[in-house]
């Protein structure tokens, strides 16, 4: 798992808030959060301070790894600019389409049974061959033994509400 992610994960989020991750001032915000000095950039020392107190787990090697993949233009410190593309880039939900693509390895606009169980595996889910089965079916709802993309989004936009 990303750093970013496991150092946001810490800090429970509404549904209202994930939407706001694309609002300007809410991002705004953000950065002045990790911008302790308040000069428009946040060093190595302000995210291991901001580190910290968010994820008092996190390494020395999740600082480094975190600050070397904001850091694009590699000056030593994350700009604003810089900040947005790491935080749209990894606290974003995926859509229902990047989703989709993931699991059908193949590409072919399917999601066969065997797809399903490798994502669920992915994610560190198990199930018995009639657990996995049972959910295939209910995603499969016209019975042709795969599931397209309209009998996907229909279970995911289920889930969302």
């Amino acid at each position: 798992m990303n750093c970013f992610c496991k150092l946001f994960q810490t800090k429970k989020k509404s549904k209202r808030d994930v939407g706001d991750v694309g609002d300007d001032v809410y991002l705004k915000t953000l950065f002045r959060n990790f911008d302790l000095n308040g000069d428009g950039f946040i060093q190595k020392e302000e995210l291991r301070s901001v580190m910290q107190k968010m994820n008092p787990s996190s390494t020395e090697e999740d600082l480094n790894e975190m600050f070397l993949s904001a850091d694009k233009n590699s000056d030593g410190a994350i700009d604003f600019t810089e900040f947005l593309g790491i935080v749209r880039a990894y606290l974003l939900p995926p859509s229902s389409r990047d989703l989709f693509d993931e699991i059908d390895v193949n590409g072919d606009g399917y999601i066969s049974l065997s797809e399903l169980q490798a994502a669920y595996q992915r994610s560190g889910h198990s199930l018995s061959d009639q657990g996995m089965k049972a959910i295939f079916k209910k995603f499969d709802k016209n019975n042709d033994g795969r599931i397209n993309y309209y009998e996907f989004c229909k279970i995911i936009d289920r889930k969302k509400h």
